[in-house]
């Protein structure tokens, strides 16, 4: 597996008038934070999914109840790391 970081907005319209610059992630800490915050990206069931057809489905309703998105966690545990180190 390998990591790189760079841009947010790398995509091909953007690659034609700019030079964009992306860097591989080495540190084996960082990598499995990185592994982290996608893992729970991708198991957010807040978040709207890409259907085969084309379209966004969202799979989350508030029949399930309270829920906790993938950015709320990401931000709450951020947030108590930072208190952590005051």
């Amino acid at each position: 597996r390998e990591w790189w970081i760079g841009s947010a907005d790398l995509r091909p319209r953007n690659l034609h008038r700019r030079v964009e610059l992306l860097a591989p992630v080495r540190d084996e800490t960082h990598c499995a934070r990185l592994d982290a915050l996608f893992a729970s990206d991708m198991s957010d069931p807040t978040a709207w999914r890409l259907t085969s057809g084309g379209t966004y489905d969202a799979p989350w309703s508030p029949a399930f109840g309270d829920v906790m998105s993938a950015q709320t966690r990401l931000v709450s545990s951020v947030g108590a790391r930072a208190e952590g180190r005051r």
